[in-house]
């Protein structure tokens, strides 16, 4: 019975046991529940924080399983550039095979030493072919987030960047770097402990920069600035520091002596504490500027003497028009009275006078380029040595001459009387620099080759050709002249004294242009002067200097001379001068008259005396019409110009002769003589 009541008592706590167990069990899984709700409701901001971080940083997440070969990835795949969601590799063999061949080996290395342990973290930079068959660059992170017992790598999980755009950008910046030709290096500042700069370390340089600076990468690259130049100013680092911490960008020009090149220097601040700088060689666009700064100058002053010699030439020509009614008739007067006539004395003057006034018409002639060249090889050594006697009487007492004159000079085709001229004016320009006070005059000759660079920096440079030139160089240790002085000093007239005395460098400047060479001169205040003069060297061997002997009147001539000449006075001495000789003279006062008298009386006529420049019908034209008339007529060109300017207009045409007026009997009857034999 006992049992019985003891067993039933039992059954009842046993069922009101299963009904509590129930009743816990419900109220453990609402609160499981419960939890979960509040689990996931705390979870959720974060996963959706997570996802926004995801997606704001372009990252896919991928999840490779050792076991299977299985690669997962997030829906973010498809947002890759060139992806799409259908193209996602699914297994490990077809993931690699995307990898471009040349990155392959990269990352299956990258892979296997982060695998075995010896890397932290897989890290890979590498191509990979998307949907439109280009290549698209991954930054692809990973890492071990399950092993087995025996420590075999179970899970993988990481992540993919696009980062072609970056690598494009790197590409360019890279290209830029290296290709540039300005140097570019960055540096980071190293400052003392009261935070003032005091040194700065080189972090990258490009190849441009070694090579303006003949200092290696890697004899730069961490080093700092005391290191690999010891000297350096404080100047510098204090200057390269103000722009790396306040961030305040300079610019500079600087010049290295060393060099010897001038940069465009650019300082600015990139990062914190770091200043990167550009140099630019701007050497040549500086001397570019330079040049054409005196091309300018050049053509300035072509223009200014271009006119003037124009003007000057003119002058001379009409002037020895004049000159020749003068000295021609002080020259037959001599003729006309006897020995003891006190009127012998006043025509000699005027003789004297009228000389001095064509050497004047010279020297305008030669400031022209219109002087009367006769041009032949000489040996500029030889014109110096000739005149060494008449150099030292034309210097200063005080003024000490010294000659080194190159050996072996190649001879420069020139005329010896105007080359005279040259070397006197310059050495008289010496000496009065020099003044009364003592000094060295110092005459130099020697060859050189000449480039266009260097020619177009010259005098009066026109486009003269580069190659072999003699120069003569003329130094004192005068006053020097100061930049306003040396832009004058050719000018006509131009003198520092208190009166000009003549044409002086004017004329020289127009012999050497009439000679196709160029000057240059260097001077400073105090510093004394020095003139260059360069010609260019001749081919030929030199032919002895002229003795200087003057005409002498032959035999009485024969024959009939016609004179034409638009001057009355020049008809009229000439014909005199002629006429006294013995000869016949007609006259005509322009080219159609005496077209008209060589007509009717060309059998008659031995020679034509014609005047080159001439109203209405010219000298050439003139020229041309008598020999269609009669090929074998003789015809001597008379005119106040050069020779050689007058001549080369009848190369070639059988001209006979040239006379430059003015002229005296003497030689006017021997240059007749010469042609008719």
């Amino acid at each position: 019975m006992w049992f019985a009541v003891v067993a039933l008592v039992g059954v009842v706590v046993w069922m009101l046991g299963l009904r509590r167990c129930a009743a816990l069990r419900e109220l453990d899984s609402q609160r499981y529940l419960a939890d979960l709700e509040r689990v996931k409701d705390a979870v959720s901001p974060t996963q959706e924080r997570l996802s926004l971080a995801l997606a704001g940083g372009r990252l896919v997440l991928w999840d490779w399983d050792f076991e299977t070969g299985e690669v997962s990835y997030d829906g973010r795949w498809a947002d890759m550039p060139g992806s799409t969601s259908e193209d996602m590799p699914s297994h490990i063999d077809a993931w690699l095979a995307l990898i471009h061949e040349d990155d392959l080996a990269t990352v299956e290395e990258a892979l296997d030493m982060h695998t075995r342990g010896e890397a932290p973290f897989y890290e890979t930079e590498h191509r990979l072919r998307a949907q439109s068959d280009e290549w698209r660059w991954v930054l692809s992170r990973g890492q071990v987030v399950e092993r087995s017992d025996d420590g075999r790598p179970v899970r993988i999980a990481g992540t993919h960047l696009d980062i072609t755009d970056r690598k494009e950008s790197e590409r360019r910046y890279r290209l830029l770097f290296t290709e540039m030709l300005s140097g570019f290096a960055l540096h980071e500042i190293i400052c003392d402990e009261h935070g003032e700069p005091c040194d700065y370390r080189f972090l990258e340089a490009n190849p441009a920069f070694e090579e303006l600076t003949g200092l290696t990468v890697e004899e730069l690259v961490g080093k700092t600035v005391r290191e690999v130049i010891p000297g350096i100013e404080d100047l510098w680092i204090k200057r390269y520091g103000e722009v790396a911490l306040t961030g305040e960008p300079i610019r500079f020009e600087h010049y290295s002596a060393p060099l010897q090149r001038t940069y465009d220097v650019a300082a600015f601040c990139p990062a914190p504490r770091q200043f990167a700088v550009i140099f630019t060689d701007v050497t040549e666009r500086n001397q570019g500027e330079e040049d054409r700064r005196n091309l300018e100058t050049q053509v300035q002053q072509a223009q200014k003497l271009e006119s003037l010699g124009v003007l000057a030439g003119g002058i001379a020509h009409d002037f020895n028009n004049l000159l020749m009614g003068i000295l021609g008739n002080a020259d037959l007067a001599m003729d006309e009275i006897s020995g003891s006539s006190p009127a012998r004395a006043s025509i000699h003057g005027i003789e004297t006078a009228a000389k001095r006034a064509a050497d004047l018409c010279r020297q305008m002639l030669a400031y022209s380029g219109r002087g009367q060249f006769i041009v032949e090889p000489i040996d500029l050594n030889f014109v110096i040595e000739d005149i060494t006697r008449l150099l030292e009487v034309s210097t200063s007492k005080t003024a000490v001459l010294r000659f080194r004159l190159g050996k072996d000079l190649p001879a420069v085709d020139a005329d010896v009387t105007q080359l005279r001229q040259v070397i006197m004016n310059l050495i008289t320009n010496a000496s009065e620099a020099i003044g009364t006070r003592s000094g060295v005059i110092t005459i130099t000759t020697g060859q050189m080759s000449c480039t266009r660079t260097y020619l177009a920096r010259t005098f009066m440079d026109e486009d003269l050709p580069e190659g072999d030139y003699v120069f003569l160089e003329v130094s004192d240790t005068g006053c020097g002249m100061e930049t306003a002085t040396r832009e004058k000093v050719f000018d006509p007239f131009f003198t520092t004294k208190f009166t000009g005395r003549g044409l002086g460098l004017a004329a020289v400047l127009g012999i050497v242009r009439g000679h196709h060479g160029a000057i240059k001169v260097y001077s400073e205040p105090g510093s004394g002067t020095t003139f260059k003069v360069l010609l260019p060297a001749s081919g030929k061997r030199p032919t002895p200097l002229p003795t200087g002997a003057e005409a002498e009147l032959g035999h009485d001539g024969h024959g009939l001379i016609l004179l034409v000449d638009d001057e009355e006075i020049t008809r009229d001495v000439g014909g005199r001068m002629l006429t006294r000789s013995g000869y016949s003279v007609l006259t005509a006062r322009n080219g159609r008259e005496a077209l008209e008298i060589f007509r009717e009386r060309s059998h008659e006529i031995a020679c034509v005396l014609l005047d080159l420049t001439m109203p209405g019908m010219d000298g050439r034209d003139t020229f041309r019409e008598i020999r269609q008339l009669s090929p074998d007529a003789k015809v001597i060109l008379s005119s106040g110009y050069n020779e050689q300017e007058a001549v080369n207009q009848f190369a070639g045409k059988g001209l006979s002769g040239f006379i430059q007026k003015p002229y005296e009997r003497a030689t006017l009857i021997a240059k007749i003589g010469e042609v008719l034999g």
